[in-house]
């Protein structure tokens, strides 16, 4: 299996920066975006990486499923 890296580099921005706005505003692209980006390489890889719909307090934040830590892992080393 191929991994897409600019669907992997948005994924990896979005976790660095801890939320998809945030990650969205590094790349240069609306939030929305980078959420269907992640969403589409979610399903290129039949993986869940981030959790979605829990509790948001103030400052938000993103959970990382295991198999997303360990594309997160991976990632560090493609993009370092």
């Amino acid at each position: 299996m191929r991994l897409n890296l600019h669907l992997t580099r948005i994924f990896f921005t979005v976790a660095t920066r801890g939320s998809f706005s945030r990650g969205a505003e590094l790349l240069h692209i609306s939030q929305s975006a980078a959420s269907k980006a992640v969403r589409e390489l979610e399903e290129q890889l039949g993986l869940v990486l981030i959790e979605r719909g829990g509790a948001r307090g103030k400052g938000g934040g993103l959970r990382l499923t295991e198999a997303g830590r360990a594309l997160y892992e991976h990632s560090r080393g493609i993009f370092a």
